[in-house]
C-alpha cells in the first residue's frame, strides 16, 4: 500500500524562545529551569537549519521528518540537551552512553519532534511517497 505524505522543505527558526513559550507545551509536570534553559539552549543550535517536515501528524505544527547529514552533529547536541528532562529523558546525565547509541545508531527517540508554525519556515512541498509493508 502506498500513501503520499505531505512532505516540505522547511528552514527552522527556533532561536529566542522564552522560558514562557517553552512552558506552554507542557502539559503534566512543569520542568525545572534547567531543564527549560537546555529546552532554549537545544533550540539556539538547530536554528536555521534546513529540514523536512510534515504537517500530517499533528495540528497547528509540524513532525520532523529528515535533516540534512552535514547537520548530524547538531541534531546530536539538541536531542541530548531535550533528553536532560527527568521526566521523558533516558539519557539524564549520561553523555558517554548517549553517543555511544548515536554513533552505533541505536539511538531511539521516545517520541517524534514537533515544531510549531512559527518555529518553521516553509520553502517548498517535496515530492514523497512511502510505502506500507504488512506482513
Amino acid at each position: 500500500m502506498k500513501f503520499k505524505l505531505k512532505v516540505y522543505r522547511a528552514i527552522l527558526h527556533t532561536t529566542g524562545k522564552t522560558s514562557k513559550q517553552i512552558l506552554k507545551d507542557f502539559d503534566g509536570p512543569k520542568p525545572s529551569n534547567e531543564v527549560v534553559q537546555n529546552i532554549i539552549k537545544a533550540y539556539d543550535i538547530i536554528d536555521g537549519l534546513e529540514v523536512a517536515v510534515t504537517d500530517t501528524f499533528v495540528d497547528n505544527g509540524y513532525s520532523l521528518v529528515e535533516y540534512y547529514k552535514k547537520d548530524n552533529e547538531k541534531f546530536k547536541e539538541f536531542i541530548y540537551l531535550l533528553e536532560q528532562d527527568p521526566f521523558v529523558g533516558t539519557y539524564v546525565d549520561d553523555r558517554e552512553q548517549f553517543d555511544k547509541d548515536w554513533n552505533s545508531g541505536e539511538y531511539e527517540p521516545p517520541a517524534a519532534l514537533h515544531f510549531d508554525n512559527d518555529d518553521v519556515e516553509i520553502i517548498e512541498e517535496l515530492n514523497f511517497t512511502h510505502s506500507c509493508h504488512h506482513g
